[in-house]
């Protein structure tokens, strides 16, 4: 019966239950047909819940269905935060060449060198999520502006990047459309100045508790939340105390 069907049309049945995994899983054992179908949605954005079920992913992942993965993000896992994060990487970016996302939140212990060894295989890699990985600094971003010339989205807050990484940024991520930099205490107002001279397209950056960074943004937030997109960018989150009058 299924053979009967038009290609096209049972694609278009599976594309209903694109994210349901379960289901997804279910129909890849039916037939070879259904399998050959599913595997490319099964592969797309995996559910990863936990250490043991990423490490089983990464070892059974082949380079044939690797090429299906687009989106990974690890921000649910516990013990994300412990060294297990470094090796995990180094063995599982390898194996997704087309990856376009990425969500690393809160992996306090990644370092730069896992990091700058990972994005060499990710060119095609728009969206960065490394908010909260305390350990990284201004040489992952010198491997991301070189390896990852798509990134169009990046989340640093909490990383340790200085202005020399926003100068980076400015000079070769000129396309960039997002930059959260929230409590990264390293950057001042000619890091940001730099960015905002450059990166044209850029419609959302904040700067939250960047106490590094002196002076009054607010007009520039204003431009930014008048553009076509109507995106909002943050200010630096504290004011000036005015001094008492004499």
């Amino acid at each position: 019966m299924l053979n009967k069907l038009p290609f096209e049309t049972l694609d278009l049945v599976i594309q209903y239950i694109r994210y349901d995994q379960y289901s997804l899983l279910q129909l890849n054992s039916v037939c070879s047909l259904l399998h050959t179908l599913t595997i490319p949605y099964l592969y797309h954005s995996p559910e990863l819940r936990n250490i043991d079920i990423l490490d089983s992913f990464q070892t059974h992942l082949s380079k044939k269905n690797g090429v299906y993965v687009k989106h990974l993000s690890l921000n649910m896992i516990p013990l994300r935060w412990t060294d297990v994060m470094n090796p995990l990487l180094n063995k599982l970016t390898p194996k997704v060449p087309n990856l376009e996302s990425l969500d690393l939140f809160k992996c306090h212990r990644l370092r730069n060198r896992t990091m700058v060894d990972a994005l060499k295989l990710l060119p095609h890699l728009k969206w960065l999520s490394l908010e909260g990985c305390a350990w990284i600094g201004d040489v992952t971003i010198e491997g991301l502006v070189h390896s990852c010339p798509k990134i169009e989205f990046l989340f640093l807050s909490g990383t340790h990047v200085t202005d020399h990484a926003l100068e980076l940024i400015a000079t070769h991520l000129s396309s960039i459309k997002l930059l959260h930099m929230n409590e990264c205490e390293d950057i001042t107002e000619l890091g940001v100045d730099m960015l905002i001279e450059k990166c044209k397209f850029l419609k959302s950056l904040s700067i939250q508790y960047c106490f590094g960074v002196v002076g009054d943004y607010t007009s520039v937030f204003r431009t930014l939340r008048n553009t076509e997109t109507n995106a909002v960018a943050d200010d630096a989150g504290w004011e000036d105390i005015p001094s008492d009058e004499e």
